[in-house]
């Protein structure tokens, strides 16, 4: 296991001076509930949030109608990172409801602040350089792997089956006991990704268009993403060698992190 590190203020200075370069912007605190309010109106998302206590420092880069997004587990209030707790990147829609694309969750370990900057400029990158469809000249979308709704998935809380929502979500409605009233997308978290144009009127052969979700990405940083990508891939097959689910990180992850 990894040996946690400990960062301070000015680690955070550093990791708040780069993503402001970026064009990053912090989430003060009144948006933040403003944008809670907002899900709490989706009649899936009620009484489904565990906030956590102190208010974590976050930021922000729309362009394009899409939402880049960096948790850093920073508690200003305190003046500290949170004790237990990882920091992550991901993409959102445009009004931040739904969480189309998400790093891995990073461990604080000695690399965690350079770690953290190289998924929040990818993911301002791709935001920023959403590519247009080929043949109809439309943004294009962040599609994902198919999930599979037919097969059976079970609470890890309470061990009920699970119902797949039309929105692509595996809800527990069952009366069993919970931490909380849980909301788990499978689909949300690091899955495989790509863009695609859904206008099928406008294409010449009627049929969607994709394209790699590494479409122009600079080739220093595709070195970079190939790398992590045999990495996770070496944990993943040892995890399942050793019987371990792979899919732990975002069955744990709350909506009231990320508005997915």
């Amino acid at each position: 296991m990894p040996k946690k590190v400990e960062f301070g203020v000015k680690d955070f200075q550093h990791l708040s001076q780069e993503l402001r370069k970026w064009g990053y912007k912090e989430i003060l605190l009144d948006e933040f509930f403003n944008w809670l309010r907002k899900l709490r109106q989706n009649p899936l998302s009620q009484k489904r949030f565990r906030l956590k206590k102190g208010q974590e420092t976050g930021f922000e880069f729309c362009a394009n109608g899409l939402r880049a997004i960096v948790w850093t587990t920073w508690i200003k209030k305190e003046g500290k990172f949170r004790d237990f707790d990882q920091g992550w990147a991901g993409i959102t829609s445009g009004d931040g409801k739904y969480l189309l694309y998400c790093s891995h969750p990073l461990n604080r370990t000695k690399n965690f602040p350079i770690n953290l900057l190289r998924q929040a400029w990818l993911c301002c990158w791709r935001v920023k350089n959403r590519p247009s469809c080929p043949q109809c000249g439309g943004l294009m979308d962040i599609g994902k792997r198919s999930t599979g709704k037919s097969r059976k998935v079970f609470c890890p809380e309470c061990g009920a089956p699970m119902t797949f929502d039309d929105r692509g979500y595996w809800v527990c409605y069952a009366s069993g006991e919970h931490k909380t009233r849980l909301l788990w997308n499978y689909d949300s978290g690091i899955r495989s990704r790509f863009w695609v144009c859904n206008n099928r009127v406008r294409h010449r052969d009627g049929k969607k268009i994709f394209l790699d979700w590494d479409n122009n990405l600079p080739s220093k940083a595709k070195k970079y993403v190939d790398k992590l990508r045999k990495k996770w891939l070496k944990y993943r097959q040892n995890r399942r060698k050793s019987g371990k689910s792979v899919n732990q990180s975002y069955l744990q992850r709350r909506r009231s992190r990320y508005g997915s």
